[in-house]
């Protein structure tokens, strides 16, 4: 099954959340602020993506990630701007995987859905959400360098999230 709302994204955010995939398809993650802007998180080749649609056009990042069937990982996306660009960083079981600059992904009212694509329906993710989180600010930091890949990493959450002033929905699939 899955879930769509809509969710009002800060200038800064970060999403985050825990997925368990049974197979590497699909898409787990969607934000669209409109029908020319969003992102979304999924699998290409084997590997976790980020689809992005910056003034119509959708493109696709595959990280250096291999996703594994039947196991579980933390996976985040921060957004936050550079003067008139946005950036999307993403990160995956600690490590800091893609980064993409845009002057085109604005903040303000998203459609969200977690299990499947906005853009297709039969784009739709098999496995766990064990826990989602969506937060004003950068949660982790890891701008990233020159280069689309970097050796930074990040501390990834060992106990279940929890809510503080910075939470802006907490969804826990016990």
């Amino acid at each position: 099954s899955s879930l769509t709302s809509q969710i009002t994204l800060p200038e800064t955010f970060t999403a985050e959340g825990w997925i368990c995939p049974a197979s590497l398809d699909g898409r787990f993650l969607s934000f669209h602020i409109n029908d020319n802007n969003g992102f979304e998180l999924g699998f290409s080749g084997g590997k976790i993506a980020l689809f992005a649609k910056f003034n119509s056009s959708w493109s696709q990042y595959v990280s250096n990630v291999s996703a594994s069937v039947n196991s579980n990982f933390h996976f985040c996306v921060i957004k936050s701007n550079l003067g008139s660009d946005s950036q999307l960083d993403l990160g995956v079981n600690g490590a800091y995987t893609y980064f993409l600059r845009g002057s085109a992904f604005t903040s303000g009212r998203a459609n969200f859905s977690l299990g499947f694509s906005k853009n297709t329906n039969s784009n739709f993710f098999t496995g766990a959400v064990s826990e989602f989180r969506l937060s004003s600010g950068k949660r982790y930091n890891i701008d990233a360098p020159s280069g689309n890949y970097a050796t930074k990493s990040y501390t990834v959450p060992t106990s279940k999230f929890t809510k503080d002033s910075n939470t802006l929905a907490l969804l826990h699939f016990d």
